[in-house]
């Protein structure tokens, strides 16, 4: 499966996801002309674009998007973004419900975000077995999983360095009711079967609460799994 960062922050969000038969985006938060500009890509070849929530980082281009390639979110998502046109370009997921997107096997899961039903993604090649699993803007995740080969998760913040930055009470709530932090995280990791997990992404870094050296060496002494920060 390979894999692809486009963007990953508060700025804009898109991963690219291939596995030599169909390729799918995961979030819009970007301009297709940067996406051209990173990748070598025709829209209309994609088999899809996953969109986990509304905010804009996630889902700002979609409207744009949909000209090209078929869009996939949750019902509180998809009312919220209000594409009026390409209705029947526009697929509600619900969380536990398998999809099949081209060569792929999606099942779509809840998490915890201050947005009207986002979702994480679990997300199987039919053509080499690989499962990937994508969560991001959530403070916590209920499933359990195995079998993971790959994993991208938002690691957003760190308590301490949040807490040295003296932020305001309605912005430190809010962090904490819609991000994920890293010893969150780490509970996160030690909880699921990570025996078959190559590579982790971590993505959604703030830009002020973060430290991506430090995240990725304590994941990486936690898991001993290679680590990418996004």
């Amino acid at each position: 499966m390979q894999i692809t960062a486009l963007a990953s922050s508060s700025k804009g969000n898109c991963y690219l996801i291939s596995d030599g038969v169909s390729s799918i985006l995961i979030e819009i938060g970007i301009p297709l002309k940067e996406i051209k500009s990173k990748v070598d890509i025709n829209f209309t070849s994609l088999s899809g674009c996953l969109i986990s929530h509304e905010h804009n980082d996630h889902s700002k281009y979609a409207k744009d998007l949909i000209k090209y390639c078929d869009i996939y979110a949750s019902s509180g998502t998809l009312e919220a973004i209000n594409i009026e046109t390409y209705k029947y370009k526009q697929h509600t997921l619900k969380h536990g419900k398998v999809v099949e997107i081209s060569s792929f096997k999606v099942l779509p899961f809840d998490t915890q975000h201050d947005a009207k039903e986002p979702l994480g993604f679990l997300i199987q090649s039919n053509i080499t077995g690989k499962k990937l699993l994508f969560a991001t803007d959530t403070y916590y995740i209920k499933p359990r999983f195995s079998g993971l080969n790959y994993i991208m998760i938002e690691c957003n913040y760190a308590s301490d360095i949040a807490d040295g930055n003296n932020l305001n009470k309605v912005v430190r709530e809010r962090l904490k009711k819609s991000h994920f932090e890293l010893e969150n995280v780490k509970s996160f990791l030690k909880a699921n079967n990570l025996s078959k997990v190559k590579k982790i992404y971590l993505i959604h870094l703030s830009d002020g609460n973060s430290d991506a050296e430090r995240f990725k060496r304590e994941i990486m002494e936690l898991t001993g799994i290679p680590v990418e920060v996004c």
